[in-house]
């Protein structure tokens, strides 16, 4: 593989707005010509690629927060319930201690102040309870807020994580997939004396029998697929005379990290 100065990321051609991949407008690259109708847009191919993967992180991000909201919500119903119960044992409590004591006693004035010291201690206890739970409600209801922003950064990492392993599956084992991201790289360039397209033995399996080649003849009439064994699946750099890009997909969800400030 020749080694040329100028190299040009796919962070250079890739930015997100709303989840979505979108040409950048950079300067080095020249304007794109009008594509012909049939010819299948690489741009869309690429956006649904990506708009798929991180539909289903959305789903996952979305369910962890709402794990979280229902789990504070059981916390309060419980404690709600705990202090309800604590409340009826309370005062069947002072009723047993009152009669006790006022069998005891052996008066009926005797029953009476023993069931009412009681049930006043056990009155007591029982406010000093839920007062500490009301205080724990107030310290979770407070800091739920605190709780999921806490989360959120490593919520949006799991995110991406399982973004980057749909996307990689699909371009493991659909060549469309990285076909469209070729595309998508180069397609504005026009009369290249020629292109070479390095990836991994797999991808170049894959796209031995895709119509890649036949969609770049406006690019170049001399477009060679090459492997690369120390190239993983994903991975795409595509070498012109004077440019080299980095189609991989590491590089473009590194880009969208940068993007998140992640």
């Amino acid at each position: 593989m020749r080694l040329l100065p100028k190299i040009i990321k796919a962070s250079e051609y890739v930015t997100i707005k709303n989840g979505n991949a979108f040409p950048s407008n950079n300067s080095s690259l020249k304007k794109p010509s009008e594509a012909k109708a049939a010819k299948p847009d690489p741009e869309e191919e690429h956006r649904a690629i990506l708009n798929h993967a991180f539909q289903k992180a959305q789903q996952i991000m979305e369910a962890a927060q709402n794990y979280s909201a229902n789990k504070v919500k059981e916390s309060t119903e419980r404690m709600n319930g705990e202090a309800a119960l604590l409340m009826a044992r309370s005062r069947e409590e002072g009723y047993r201690k009152g009669f006790a004591e006022g069998r005891t006693k052996g008066s009926e004035q005797g029953y009476r102040e023993g069931y009412q010291d009681g049930f006043q201690k056990a009155e007591n206890d029982n406010k000093a309870v839920l007062d500490e739970l009301s205080g724990m409600l107030e310290t979770v209801e407070a800091r739920k807020e605190e709780i999921l922003q806490r989360f959120e950064s490593d919520i949006t990492r799991l995110s991406l994580a399982i973004a980057e392993k749909i996307i990689k599956k699909e371009i493991s084992l659909d060549a469309k997939a990285i076909q469209s991201i070729i595309i998508k790289a180069i397609d504005s360039y026009r009369n290249q004396e020629w292109v070479r397209i390095y990836v991994s033995p797999n991808t170049k399996t894959l796209l031995a029998d895709t119509t890649l080649i036949k969609d770049l003849q406006e690019v170049s009439d001399n477009v060679k697929i090459e492997a690369s064994a120390e190239m993983k699946d994903g991975d795409c750099k595509i070498e012109m005379p004077n440019q080299m890009i980095d189609a991989g997909v590491d590089t473009q969800l590194n880009n969208i990290k940068n993007e998140l400030q992640i």
